[in-house]
């Protein structure tokens, strides 16, 4: 009546069906122990800047995605261009893009502060995105953008977006920014009559 071909039973409560067992087969080696020194490979980011001039855009993009996951402002800077701008295979992902932008301008960064607020270009007359675009665009003059501050002064001297026409405060920040060498300041002002230095 006995079946040999069946497999034989266990002795009861042999099996630790509920965990409860303690794993006591790893040995206390250095295998399963992490180095104090141990750490991954990343890359520097002033090479991730240099890679993505290169075009190198897979390099760029591990390099920012690591940095910005980490906290640094710069790196949350080109992960947001990245994302907005479609850099890696033409993926655009503009709603994080311009989410990673803000965090970086509102950390303080110029450049961010700039690429955010034209994240808005599109959008200008929704809400109160021109109040935001000239906030930012004001930030990042400030921070001695000059594309920012060539962007304020025309907006001042021409009256754009429905800022009030101020001519002088045009010039003050055109100036600023042809001091920096931009080409459109230096090109306005030349046309107007403007000396700058």
């Amino acid at each position: 009546m006995f079946d040999e071909n069946l497999p034989a039973l266990l002795e009861d409560k042999s099996l630790d069906l509920d965990g409860s067992k303690a794993i006591d087969d790893i040995d206390d080696d250095d295998e399963f122990v992490l180095p104090d020194d141990f750490t991954v490979p990343a890359i520097p980011l002033d090479e991730g800047i240099q890679a993505h001039k290169k075009g190198e855009y897979q390099k760029a993009w591990n390099c920012f995605e690591y940095h910005a996951k980490n906290g640094n402002t710069l790196a949350k800077c080109w992960k947001g261009r990245y994302l907005w701008d479609g850099y890696l295979d033409g993926i655009k992902e503009r709603d994080d893009g311009r989410k990673l932008l803000k965090e970086a301008a509102d950390e303080g960064h110029a450049d961010a502060q700039l690429f955010y607020a034209f994240t808005l270009k599109k959008s200008m007359n929704e809400g109160k995105n021109i109040d935001t675009f000239i906030d930012y665009i004001t930030k990042a003059a400030k921070g001695n953008n000059e594309v920012a501050q060539y962007n304020l002064g025309d907006i001042y001297y021409k009256g754009k977006l429905n800022i009030p026409k101020d001519e002088k405060e045009g010039i003050r920040w055109l100036k600023m920014a042809a001091l920096r060498d931009n080409t459109r300041a230096i090109k306005l002002l030349n046309e107007k009559g403007i000396k700058y230095i």
